[in-house]
């Protein structure tokens, strides 16, 4: 007798799979999706990311101080102070994200992030992106860097509202021990076994 039963596939593997994945997630991740309702395929955060070997892994955070990529030492050591003071972490040293998954293409793959555990973030809806606030920020110019950074941005950055972050479609800053980077097209795979 010929078995009725179909598992079904996708390019990420079977049916029981992509169901071992969504649970991972649901188990691991319920500040994050407590804090968008878990409402999975209205609020996602992507992250573009290089040299990334699978759909679905467990990475970690890079919290400690971290050279910057992009912005001058002394504007990213003032800003993390300015962040410690105010709203009680270094957010520039965090992962960055949004919400924009054209924006994220531009760093590498796009991946969906899902903080594990308890999580932290900040944005602002003023500011797109940190760096490109800086461009034209010279800091020989600027002889008191930590305070003109105070004036430059102090009001403008928020830690609430993770859904109105990622609408925004701005930067993200996610201070979390661990996420899960899952890859855009499985992501949305996943959505039907998250509900």
């Amino acid at each position: 007798m010929k078995s009725t039963e179909f598992i079904t596939e996708s390019k990420y593997g079977s049916e029981e799979e992509l169901y071992r994945y969504a649970e991972r997630i649901q188990r691991d991740c319920q500040p994050y999706l407590n804090a968008i309702n878990n409402q999975v395929d209205r609020y996602e955060i992507y992250r573009g990311m290089k040299r990334v070997h699978s759909a679905f892994s467990k990475r970690t955070v890079r919290l400690d101080k971290r050279n910057p990529t992009d912005s001058p030492r002394d504007v990213h050591d003032a800003v993390n102070e300015y962040f410690h003071d105010t709203f009680g972490a270094p957010f520039r040293n965090a992962m960055f994200c949004t919400g924009n998954l054209t924006e994220v293409r531009e760093y590498g793959e796009a991946f969906v992030v899902y903080p594990i555990g308890d999580f932290e973030f900040l944005w602002s809806p003023y500011v797109d992106d940190m760096f490109k606030e800086w461009e034209d920020f010279n800091i020989e110019t600027n002889l008191d860097t930590p305070q003109f950074i105070k004036t430059r941005i102090a009001g403008k950055f928020f830690n609430t509202d993770i859904k109105k972050a990622i609408d925004s479609e701005h930067e993200i800053m996610i201070r979390c021990n661990n996420y899960y980077a899952v890859d855009v097209g499985l992501a949305w795979d996943l959505h039907e076994y998250m509900k």
